[in-house]
């Protein structure tokens, strides 16, 4: 792919990740716990390299904060570049307490709120859950200090093709994972590897202007936010219609 179209589809990544999280946790709410656990707040500064079938050099680094308030809240924020070398803040902000999820996109000035239903809520809220703390049966380490345990989870896909991830989660921060170890391979090709670290760990209330969601900003549907960073990047390619069109679809379907 070439760098403008990776610049565009890395750019507009937030609009994705809300939509995809949603369905997940709607999918997930009924399994909520009856029962609200608070958080330990931190902040996590992390790195992602990700490395090509066979290489041992990343193509890729990317740089990112996730924070944690006591209340569940969190905020995932990303270090990235316009297809001009502009460095911009999209972030995405779980919004327990207003039950919404908000895709921040400076790129374009624009918002995408998804309304969390109560069930949903609940889910996040659940957290850390009770198998978090069962280290009977699971190797343990240390990361940055904190005492982790090791996870290992096979993920379906395609077929042919095999995902597997390796977590070191700390145990103290509602099973946070530190570390990400993500292998994405099929009978064909060499595996790929993806891999996230958090590089420190500050604990307590994370600052109150990481979740601030700027008041000049539209509210747009995904498929007009994906235009909309077009029109200010016309150098940049468009996104295939049927993305537009799932993204729309996730959206609408949050807000009846």
């Amino acid at each position: 792919m070439c760098g403008k179209a990776r610049a565009v589809l890395f750019a507009l990544l937030t609009f994705v990740v809300a939509a995809a999280a949603f369905v997940l946790a709607r999918a997930f709410a009924a399994r909520a716990h009856a029962q609200q656990i608070s958080r330990t707040p931190f902040t996590a500064f992390m790195v992602e390299k990700q490395y090509p079938a066979g290489q041992l050099q990343p193509d890729r680094t990317e740089h990112y904060l996730r924070a944690v308030k006591g209340d569940g809240t969190e905020v995932t924020i990303w270090m990235r570049q316009s297809p001009r070398q502009e460095w911009m803040q999209p972030k995405v902000i779980l919004d327990l307490p207003n039950g919404t999820r908000i895709s921040v996109d400076p790129f374009t000035e624009s918002l995408a709120t998804y309304p969390l239903s109560k069930d949903t809520v609940a889910f996040y809220q659940s957290w850390p859950k009770s198998e978090c703390t069962d280290q009977t049966k699971l190797e343990r380490s240390n990361w940055l200090g904190y005492d982790v345990r090791k996870v290992r989870k096979d993920l379906a896909g395609p077929p042919g093709t095999r995902t597997s991830l390796d977590l070191l989660e700390a145990v103290a921060l509602g099973c946070f994972a530190l570390q990400e170890n993500w292998t994405l391979s099929s009978k064909e090709a060499v595996e790929r590897k993806i891999i996230r670290q958090a590089q420190f760990v500050t604990k307590g209330e994370p600052d109150q202007s990481l979740f601030s969601v700027p008041t000049s900003y539209v509210e747009r549907p995904p498929s007009q936010v994906f235009a909309e960073y077009l029109r200010r990047y016309p150098e940049s390619h468009p996104l295939p219609a049927e993305s537009d069109q799932a993204a729309d679809e996730v959206y609408e379907k949050a807000r009846q």
